[in-house]
C-alpha cells in the first residue's frame, strides 16, 4: 500500500493530463437551477475562513532555523486557489510574527490576512490548522502529525 499526503494527492490529480478528465470538465456543470430541479440545496457561495498556525504547523520545529513545513506550504497554495477561501496565518506570538514568517518562507502570496491567535473570537474561523492537540479555535480543527 502506497501512502501519500493530501497535498500530494491533490497536486497529482490536478496535474494529470487525462482526456477523460478534460471531457468531463467541458460538459455543462450543474447550476443552481439544476440543483433546484433536482431538489438539492443551493444558495450563495459562503466564504470559508481557514486559519493556519505558524510554529509547529507552517514551520517545521523539528529542524533548526526557519524551515517551512512543505506539506502545509503546498496545502496553503492549493487552498488559496479556491474562490471562497480566506487564508489567515496567525500565531500566539502575534500578527507581526505571523507576517514575518510567511514572508520569510515565501507563502505571503497565498495569504489574505495575518492575525494574533488572540483574535480568534473576532475572526471565527471555520477551519483551523494547528499542531496543538487540544486546539478548538475553529468549527473544524485539523491537527498536523508533525510531533
Amino acid at each position: 500500500m502506497v501512502s501519500i499526503d493530501f497535498a500530494t494527492a491533490v497536486c497529482y490529480i490536478v496535474s494529470q493530463d487525462d482526456d477523460r478528465l478534460s471531457n468531463r470538465m467541458t460538459k455543462q456543470q450543474p447550476t443552481a437551477n439544476m440543483n433546484k430541479k433536482l431538489g438539492l440545496p443551493f444558495g450563495n457561495m459562503k466564504l470559508v475562513t481557514i486559519c493556519v498556525d505558524v510554529d509547529g504547523t507552517l514551520l517545521n520545529n523539528q529542524k533548526e532555523g526557519v524551515i517551512a513545513n512543505e506539506d502545509i506550504r503546498d496545502l496553503l497554495r492549493i487552498l488559496s486557489g479556491f474562490k471562497n477561501t480566506k487564508i489567515v496565518v496567525w500565531s500566539g506570538s502575534g500578527e507581526l510574527y505571523a507576517r514575518q514568517v510567511a514572508r520569510e518562507i515565501h507563502v505571503d502570496q497565498f495569504v489574505d490576512a495575518y492575525a494574533s491567535k488572540m483574535a480568534h473570537k473576532e475572526i471565527q474561523p471555520e477551519i483551523v490548522i494547528d499542531d496543538q492537540h487540544a486546539c478548538v479555535l475553529g468549527l473544524i480543527n485539523l491537527i498536523v502529525r508533525e510531533k
